[in-house]
C-alpha cells in the first residue's frame, strides 16, 4: 500500500507539475519623444502616455508571449491614439529573454511596438513605429518599471 501511494503521488507530481512561473512588470507613465517624417522633413516632439501604469505579464507556461496592458491610456497628443493597444489586453512575441533583459515585439494593424525591460535596472524602453496621416512616425518612450517574479 505504501509503495502504491508513493508511486501515485510521484506520477501526479509529474503530470501536474509546478505552477507556472510568472513575471509581472508594472511601469510608471512612459515619457519620451517622437519624430514625424513629413515632406517638410523630420520634426522631433516631446511625447508620453499619461494617466496609466502599463502592465506586462510573462507566463512561463507560454514563454513566447507577453501579455500587454495599457488600461485607461491618454496620449499627450490625442491625434496619435490610433492603436488598439490602448484599450485592450494584447499579446506580444518574446524575442529575447535572459536574467538581465526581456524584449518582445507586437505587430498591430497600423504600427509595431517593441517592449524592452531591464530587470536589474528597473527600467523599460518602448519603441513605436507607424505610418499614418501621410507621415512616417517613430517614438521612444522610457519608464521606471518594477519586475516581480513568482
Amino acid at each position: 500500500m505504501r509503495r502504491t501511494l508513493t508511486v501515485t503521488v510521484f506520477l501526479i507530481g509529474i503530470c501536474v507539475g509546478p505552477l507556472p512561473a510568472l513575471t509581472a512588470i508594472t511601469c510608471g507613465e512612459p515619457r519620451g519623444w517622437h519624430v514625424e517624417f513629413t515632406s517638410e522633413g523630420p520634426r522631433r516632439i516631446e511625447d508620453g502616455i499619461t494617466g496609466v501604469r502599463p502592465t506586462f505579464v510573462h507566463d512561463l507556461s507560454d514563454p513566447s508571449k507577453l501579455l500587454v496592458l495599457f488600461p485607461g491610456t491618454t496620449l499627450l497628443n490625442p491625434a496619435l491614439r490610433t492603436s488598439p493597444v490602448y484599450d485592450n489586453a494584447t499579446k506580444a512575441v518574446v524575442v529575447f529573454n535572459n536574467d538581465e533583459q526581456l524584449t518582445a515585439i507586437e505587430v498591430l494593424r497600423d504600427e509595431v511596438w517593441t517592449y524592452t525591460f531591464f530587470r536589474r535596472r528597473a527600467a523599460g524602453v518602448f519603441l513605436r513605429s507607424s505610418h499614418f496621416l501621410g507621415a512616417a512616425f517613430g517614438a521612444v518612450y522610457h519608464a521606471k518599471c518594477y519586475v516581480s517574479e513568482r
